[in-house]
């Protein structure tokens, strides 16, 4: 039921930068109509979509329940991945994937509904205590890798666009180079004078 719907990170659309994403998802929940059941004689269900919402490091922040337009106004990522089928687990690095962490560690996390080390980064202050001895210690390296992480796109662009620009510089200096023979090709015929392999 509520445990097939996906999750993914995503702040509140609009809110500001300081204030933590949550971990939303969309889905379909199989829900019993009561008065189709009484009709029927036996239970009939109808599928309505859900919302599913938890904060990072906190195991009671669980609510899930149908899903309002206001819900979909203020999580339009994971509505939309929810409309795509393009539904996947929180962006980032999993958890499991850190060699940070060991397995039980990675299992505590996962637990308090952490999947990836960018849901680590955004932690409640509130909450680092369900993290247990070192809490505070291991959300500092999920921000430091975070920063890294975004340090290292910054550069791969900006390696991209140099690589892209020289690759230009030196298609223009070929077609220089090109033009520049020719033109010096040019004047060694005087005018009405043919060329060497047209004499017979």
């Amino acid at each position: 039921m509520s445990d097939d719907i996906q999750l993914m990170l995503e702040r509140e659309f609009g809110a500001p930068e300081y204030v933590s994403a949550i971990g939303v998802g969309f889905g379909l929940v199989p829900v019993e109509d009561g008065p189709a059941s009484t009709k029927a004689g036996h239970p009939v269900y109808k599928e309505i979509e859900f919302c599913k919402k938890v904060v990072p490091g906190d195991n009671k922040s669980v609510a899930c329940q149908p899903a309002t337009d206001k819900d979909r106004q203020q999580f339009p990522r994971s509505y939309q991945a929810f409309k795509d089928r393009n539904i996947k687990p929180v962006d980032g690095l999993p958890v499991e994937q850190w060699p940070v962490i060991n397995r039980a560690q990675a299992m505590t996390l996962k637990a308090i509904h952490i999947h990836t080390v960018e849901a680590l980064a955004e932690g409640h202050d509130g909450n680092i205590g369900a993290l247990g001895q070192g809490g505070r210690e291991l959300v500092a390296k999920a921000k430091a890798y975070k920063e890294q992480a975004k340090d290292g796109a910054a550069a791969a662009a900006y390696a991209a666009e140099n690589q892209a620009l020289k690759d230009q510089m030196a298609e223009m200096q070929r077609q220089f180079l090109d033009l520049s023979a020719r033109m010096e090709e040019e004047p060694r015929r005087g005018p009405g004078r043919p060329r060497k392999d047209a004499v017979a």
